[in-house]
């Protein structure tokens, strides 16, 4: 007998999107890839820096800011985003469970609206994204 309540398992990196649906504590669909926009900062050509002759940093971002950190701000808002308007969209799911690393993790919350915030009821600090549907459900239900 199926629940009413379906969770939204969300897996993710600053590259991918990869959705499931769950009932119980059983993985039931997916996974289902979207495909977004992500956009990835060019990385610093070996032997160059990235400051001008006069010292001072020519980069557009902070000077401490790497690339892989930009690629997750901008990830994680693409993904936020998504989740918002399917969730609102979608009012069959009760739940959603997210697993990303813990530096995309902490954008995800950066970048979380109230609402979706809301709908959170578990996050896993594990990258998933590339394994099997039963390590999922076994990182997810342990």
């Amino acid at each position: 007998m199926k629940s009413q309540f379906k969770k939204l398992i969300a897996v993710t990196d600053s590259r991918h999107l990869m959705l499931y649906e769950a009932d119980g504590l059983k993985i039931t669909a997916g996974p289902t890839p979207v495909d977004l926009p992500f956009t990835h900062h060019k990385r610093p050509e070996k032997g160059h820096g990235s400051y001008g002759a006069d010292g001072y940093n020519v980069s557009a971002a902070a000077p401490h800011t790497m690339p892989v950190d930009l690629d997750h701000q901008s990830a994680a808002k693409l993904i936020c985003e998504y989740l918002d308007k399917l969730l609102m969209n979608k009012s069959d799911y009760h739940e959603l469970i997210i697993t990303a690393e813990p530096r995309m993790l902490g954008c995800l919350r950066e970048h979380a609206s109230k609402s979706l915030q809301q709908k959170i009821s578990k996050e896993i600090h594990k990258d998933l994204v590339n394994e099997s549907i039963d390590s999922i459900e076994q990182a997810i239900f342990k």
